[in-house]
């Protein structure tokens, strides 16, 4: 009777938020009864009353931990025998109400396990609604997605509407499934109906196809790395082979050699070899790097199998720009970012219309348009939920900068994208909370991934600080030691380069002052082997007249008469100077 009350009071849209807190509070009231009355519990309320309750709890905004836990610990039990049609709505309606925090893994983990038993009896509408649901929280089940893709591509799509077709080709992008038949196939429906697509499936659909772009790419990057490294792991071992044998050869030769002379020639004839072989290898290598370049520049002019679909999308929101949302414009931003950035041959051909448009559409102020965004972001965080642990995270690593006297901005905002911590103009750091993983793996969503990427394609250096090793560091300490030396190693960018130049610096200035010290040397010493007429001749200014000897001590003698006229003091000073005088004549005598 409760579930039946609360979906029908949900439904007309008659509840407040007292009336939910009523019904939340009944329902906890039953269900948190004892162990003993378990089978009483199953008896009140059955499998489809829980997916009425859920239903309710979405409609009626119920965010209550308590509420959701018990009512997926209901649904855990339950799930092996569970109607099939019923566990997709509950599915449905737990990932949509649910607080990330308050989401059960015991839940989402026994619905994985009995989809993947019962596929096949499965109709493709709760097929999609189950993988929109599991993208939702962030579940990725392998095994799920291969047997869903089988039957995507078995059964025609043709019973799905538009909108769950655009919801399960985006929601497969999001978990990062890389079976890129299943995508061609939903690609070719929504682009047979696209003259049907409202503006938020076009917006989402061209989104989750930058995505996939992206995917793509990472896959060819990897196969070509797999490559590279067979090559040179062939190559290493063809080296080694080589090797071996031109070291046999040379000591069968050094034995049957008899003369040294002869012996070392050919051998530094070998070694010339050797050189000019690995030189060629390394032309060779070079040459390889320039093909592999020019094989990406004719993959981003390539034409890609999807572009049809993407140009149909934007000429649809070209036409609707007068009406666009919030979230369609930021959407547009990314597209026009990443065409630009990364395709930017593919960005050249547009349409001057097509571009025009996006270019007005990155003109668009972006703060005030996530100014609702912003606040519920704030009302998830001061829920408790996932949201809140990564924004703690956040304030912890930015406290613990502002503890080493880091300068930064928190949430700087750049165009389309939103950095988590600047540092500076070029260098900023990510903190990946719960939110950015998919649960249960150490694997980073694809919307994380494409923001990293797209990051560096603005030329940023990003580091970034993951709750895995933020929860490793003990102490306080090793918090702000930790992002310290992330920070001082993102602003310099080689700070092994910077150490050498500084040593280069201090050997430069070393090895001036040698010099120095050098040239002082030999000028003491030259000066020390010259002669006394040498050092005279130098000392000794040019005079075109020279007075006789006579004639000086005369002058002295009058120049020493005056001055005794004038005070004692002065005829002393002047008596010293002519016996200086007269003493200079007598060197002077026999050099003239």
């Amino acid at each position: 009777m409760i579930a039946c009350l609360a979906h029908a009071v949900a439904a007309a849209g008659a509840g407040d938020k007292r009336f939910g807190e009523l019904i939340e509070r009944q329902v906890l009231l039953l269900l948190q009864q004892p162990q003993q009355q378990q089978q009483q519990q199953q008896q009140q309320f059955s499998s489809w009353g829980l997916s009425l309750l859920a239903k309710a709890g979405v409609s009626l905004q119920l965010r209550g931990k308590a509420f959701w836990g018990l009512l997926q610990q209901q649904a855990a039990a339950r799930a092996a025998h569970m109607p099939l049609e019923t566990l997709c709505c509950l599915l449905s309606f737990v990932s949509k109400g649910a607080p990330a925090a308050a989401v059960s893994e015991g839940f989402f983990r026994a619905a994985a396990a009995r989809l993947r038993l019962d596929l096949l009896s499965l109709s493709p509408v709760s097929l999609a609604a189950a993988i929109v649901s599991f993208e939702r929280v962030g579940w990725r089940d392998t095994r799920l997605l291969q047997h869903s893709s089988k039957l995507l591509l078995l059964r025609p799509p043709a019973p799905l509407s538009l909108h769950a077709t655009c919801c399960c080709f985006a929601a497969l992008v999001g978990l990062s499934f890389r079976d890129f038949q299943v995508y061609r196939h939903l690609a070719k429906e929504i682009y047979s109906r696209i003259h049907k697509i409202n503006q938020q499936q076009a917006a989402a659909v061209l989104h989750a196809l930058l995505l996939l772009h992206h995917q793509q790419r990472i896959v060819k990057q990897q196969q070509q790395q797999q490559q590279q490294q067979q090559q040179q792991l062939l190559q290493q071992h063809e080296e080694e082979e080589e090797d071996e044998d031109e070291k046999e050869e040379l000591q069968q030769q050094q034995q049957q050699q008899q003369q040294q002379q002869e012996g070392q020639g050919r051998a530094t004839q070998q070694e010339t070899g050797l050189a000019l072989q690995k030189q060629q290898q390394q032309l060779q290598q070079q040459v390889q790097q320039v093909q592999r370049l020019q094989q990406l520049q004719q993959e981003e002019g390539a034409v890609w199998e999807f572009d049809s679909l993407l140009l149909g999308l934007l000429d649809l929101l070209q036409r609707e720009q007068q009406q666009l949302t919030a979230a369609s414009v930021h959407r547009l931003q990314l597209v026009g970012l990443y065409l630009l950035l990364q395709r930017p041959l593919f960005y050249k051909g547009l349409s001057p219309s097509t571009v025009s448009f996006l270019g007005r559409a990155a003109a668009v102020s972006w703060p005030a348009t996530t100014a609702a965004a912003a606040a519920g972001a704030a009302a998830a965080a001061a829920a408790g939920g996932c949201l809140s642990r990564s924004s703690l995270l956040h304030r912890s690593v930015s406290s613990a900068l502002a503890a080493v006297r880091r300068q930064h901005i928190s949430e700087a905002q750049l165009g389309p994208l939103s950095v988590d911590i600047l540092l500076s103009p070029r260098a900023c750091i990510e903190v990946w909370g719960p939110p950015h993983f998919y649960r249960n793996t150490l694997m980073l969503k694809a919307k994380s991934l494409f923001k990293i990427n797209l990051m560096h394609a603005m030329g940023l250096r990003v580091a970034a600080v993951s709750f895995f090793e933020w929860r490793q560091l003990q102490n306080r300490q090793q918090q702000i030691a930790f992002v310290q030396a992330l920070a001082t190693q993102i602003l310099n960018e080689n700070p092994q380069q910077q150490q050498q130049q500084q040593q280069q610096q201090q050997q430069l200035l070393l090895q001036q002052q040698a010099q120095q010290q050098q040239l002082v040397q030999q000028q003491l010493v030259q000066q020390q082997q010259q002669t006394p007429q040498q050092l005279y001749s130098k000392t000794q200014s040019p005079a075109k007249h020279h007075a006789l000897p006579s004639e000086r001590s005369s002058s002295s003698n009058s120049s020493s008469s005056n001055s005794s006229s004038n005070s004692n003091s002065s005829s002393s000073s002047n008596s010293n100077s002519s016996s200086s005088s007269s003493s200079n004549s007598s060197a002077i005598n026999p050099i003239s």
